[in-house]
């Protein structure tokens, strides 16, 4: 009887520990979305700077940006999508491996 009492307060012990770690998990997935969404909105300005017309060419509007910058500007959205895919393939990896999704 003490055997089976000893189990049961083991179960309850790791059922909470499991609802804890489901909470944790999903702030973090919380925080990980919110940290993406930033990088979405950083990157799109970056485009706009990057792809706006130089600034001989420039009428009013737009950021007023050297060719370097703008070449940089580029570079970091090269990196950001290399990044991106790296993620998303690993991510797919998971799901597939893990039975996710």
């Amino acid at each position: 009887l003490s055997r089976i009492q000893t189990l049961a307060s083991s179960r309850d012990l790791l059922d909470k520990e499991l609802a804890t770690s489901k909470a944790s998990m999903l702030r973090m997935q919380d925080d990980l979305n919110r940290e993406r969404a930033h990088s979405l909105r950083l990157q799109n300005f970056l485009r706009k700077i990057a792809m706006g017309p130089s600034s001989a060419l420039r009428i009013g509007g737009g950021y007023l940006m050297d060719k370097k910058c703008k070449e940089e500007a580029l570079g970091l959205l090269r990196e950001a999508a290399v990044i991106s895919g790296a993620v998303e393939h690993s991510q797919f990896h998971d799901a597939a491996v893990n039975g996710w999704g």
